[in-house]
């Protein structure tokens, strides 16, 4: 396995590749260098969909009172509290 992975190698070739960030920005050089002015477009914003908290919770509370509750709710019986066994010590 080791031997595999030390034959291994990888072959880059740089002459395939063209480097288009640099070429862009020499191109803005030299026309500054002529006097050329230079305007850069600025990318419309786009806007996420935005919501109103405050009315969606107002909305959803006004839908909550409109139904009524599927089971009656019966109000809850306090529990009995048992008395311990009196242990008389004498």
């Amino acid at each position: 396995m080791e031997k595999k992975v030390l034959n291994y190698r990888i072959i880059i070739e740089p002459e395939k590749y063209e480097d288009e960030y640099a070429e862009r920005v020499m191109e803005l050089v030299n026309k500054k260098a002529e006097g050329q002015e230079i305007t850069l477009a600025q990318p419309p914003q786009q806007r996420g969909q935005v919501i109103d908290l405050m009315a969606a919770l107002k909305g959803s509370l006004g839908k909550a009172k409109e139904k009524k509750p599927a089971v009656s709710a019966k109000p809850a019986e306090p529990e009995k509290v048992r008395k311990r066994a009196s242990s008389s010590k004498k």
